[in-house]
């Protein structure tokens, strides 16, 4: 039994590795990437999503939400409400 539920855990999570991206929307890095930006992780975002995104658009979105001062050190749910809100969402 313990062999199956080592095995059900290592098959469900293996994947997450994947996701490591989801770094670029930590904003207590905010300002390590205004000064770095993390090229690395962007391109695991392209290895994920292929041609579906638009990568160059993507990095200088990120790093006008690094720069700014009003969305530095807004959580990604307060940024949605932010810019949800001033578009009428």
């Amino acid at each position: 039994m313990h062999y199956s539920v080592c095995m059900q855990i290592k098959s469900r999570y293996s994947a997450l590795s994947n996701l490591e991206f989801f770094q670029l929307l930590s904003y207590e890095k905010y300002q390590t990437y205004k000064i770095n930006f993390p090229d690395r992780l962007l391109t695991t975002v392209k290895n994920f999503y292929g041609s579906r995104i638009d990568y160059v658009r993507l990095k200088n979105g990120l790093l006008v939400v690094c720069a700014s001062l009003a969305f530095s050190q807004k959580s990604v749910h307060k940024l949605i409400v932010i810019i949800g809100g001033s578009r009428g969402f």
